[in-house]
């Protein structure tokens, strides 16, 4: 543990000391951001196959509405950020297999429907009472949601002289909530540098269509960095904000010698404004790396209701068994955990055009009765391929194992891992088309003690192709893990 801990700061380190230069001759200013999205997406899957003995048709269709919004707020001293994430996924599953064997013959029918609410928040504050970068650290994570599900099977079989028919109803709810709050102490900085690289984009295009012929001032730059930091403030002050905002703009640049030239035409000035980023994407930059001590509280409830009928017949008519049965249950579980554990984070923004985001997480829950561990990881770079066009590519990890020496006890090992590639096209500035590839590994590992039908491993594999569209509502995107991260922070540093 020690030694995972001692190279995992070491190359954070090195990682913070490459970049400090990149921003040492500008301070980023105070400053704050607001930003709602909402996302639609829609998955089909048909599957049909058709063998000499077998007919099966397989229909599936969801549809996932995600709505996130995140306030950032940030300072040399404090940084502050509160997100949110709201779900809702329905889906319908259908299904239906003809067999056939000799004189035998079955067929199968199957009907899932399911609705799904969830709503995760996310606090996380980090003060830096120091001069040196190192800081205090405090998280408040809650999770919320409701399930319902319906399910109808049916079943009719041929054999010889037999014919049966059966079918069940079942319908199920589910509960759940969990919140943990945790507490430490780390170094490092993660800044919020967005309006930095608008400004590089914007000195670079200045260049390009000849209205500056050397660098701007470093005084111009910080002024207008200064500026676009606080380009949210002019939308609610003004009823056309863009008209103020870049006439601020020329009034900087137009003290600044490099200006050569303070008439341009319409196409230079439509240039100059558009966003580098179409929706704006949050660029952070920086490393972190700190120990803390957390505490959880999950709780989770289960209820079902199952209908069951059966009747058989022989050939003439006459019934053999003819029953309908009943039955409700119920599952309630709660659990308290506290953990010891390391968070490290890393952001870079390579060029213009690429950002990089790095975290894991590493904790060892104290009140297990044995060895065990809780290991959470994501990565994530992000490619503009032009004005309109991105790429992305994600992959999310995480395992837990729970291996106390008392052989009387359950273990597990299970893990998880998702790898997302995903393309974006932005139709306009605040609305993406996007198509995904969502592939995903999971397996698990039980042993329950005296209870040898529980002793086995499960491996499941899935790949998924989807097709949503994504809506600024406003303020800036900020960088997020999708897919498969149901509570997790939305901001620089997350």
């Amino acid at each position: 543990m020690l030694h995972r801990v001692s190279c995992l700061l070491a190359a954070f380190l090195l990682a913070g000391t490459s970049l400090a230069e990149d921003f040492s001759r500008f301070r980023i200013p105070e400053h704050s951001v607001f930003s709602l999205t909402g996302e639609l997406e829609g998955v089909y899957d048909r599957t049909d196959v058709d063998t000499y003995d077998m007919e099966m048709k397989d229909a599936f269709w969801q549809s996932t509405f995600v709505s996130s919004g995140c306030w950032l707020v940030e300072s040399d001293r404090c940084r502050s950020s509160l997100s949110f994430d709201g779900t809702v996924i329905g889906f319908r599953d259908s299904y239906e297999r003809l067999s056939s064997s000799g004189a035998y013959r079955g067929l199968d029918t199957e009907l899932h429907r399911e609705l799904i609410q969830a709503l995760d928040s996310d606090w996380d504050v980090r003060l830096y009472p120091w001069e040196c970068p190192v800081g205090l650290t405090a998280t408040l994570t809650a999770t919320a949601g409701w399930a319902q599900g319906w399910w109808h099977r049916e079943r009719d079989t041929e054999g010889g002289s037999q014919h049966s028919h059966e079918w069940e109803d079942i319908e199920s709810w589910e509960y759940y909530y969990s919140a943990q709050t945790s507490f430490g102490i780390g170094i490092g900085r993660v800044r919020n540098a967005t309006s930095v690289y608008d400004v590089v984009v914007l000195e670079r295009r200045l260049r390009e269509e000849g209205v500056i012929t050397k660098p701007l001032r470093d005084a111009t730059r910080q002024a207008l960095i200064d500026l676009f930091y606080r380009e949210g403030d002019y939308k609610i002050l003004h009823q056309r904000p863009d008209r103020f905002f870049w006439r601020d703009v020329e009034r900087i640049l137009f003290d600044d010698p490099a200006v050569v030239s303070q008439d341009y035409d319409s196409y230079i000035a439509q240039r100059l404004e558009e966003s580098f980023f179409p929706y704006r994407r949050s660029r952070s930059i920086g490393w972190f790396f700190g120990f803390h001590g957390a505490a959880s509280h999950t709780h989770e409830l289960d209820r079902w209701f199952d209908k069951e009928f059966r009747i058989w017949n022989i050939q003439d008519g006459n019934s053999i068994l003819d029953t309908t049965s009943y039955g409700w249950n119920r599952y309630d579980w709660s659990e308290d955990e506290v953990a010891l554990g390391v968070r490290a984070e890393y952001y870079r923004p390579l060029g213009t055009d690429w950002q990089i985001s790095l975290s894991t997480t590493y904790d060892l829950p104290v009140q297990r009765p044995g060895d065990g561990y809780d290991w959470e990881s994501s990565a994530e770079a992000f490619y503009l391929l032009a004005d309109r066009w991105n790429a992305r590519l994600g992959v999310f990890y995480t395992r837990e194992i729970i291996d106390p020496k008392d052989r009387n006890l359950t273990h597990r090992d299970q893990w998880y891992v998702a790898v997302y590639p995903e393309l974006g096209y932005f139709i306009e500035d605040n609305l993406e088309l996007s198509l995904n590839l969502n592939l995903r590994h999971q397996k698990y590992d039980y042993h329950i003690p005296n209870c040898p039908d529980y002793a086995r491993e499960d491996y499941y594999r899935d790949t998924r192709v989807a097709l949503g569209m994504t809506y600024l509502f406003r303020g800036a995107i900020l960088p997020r893990f999708n897919g498969y991260l149901p509570v997790g922070s939305c901001g620089p540093g997350g």
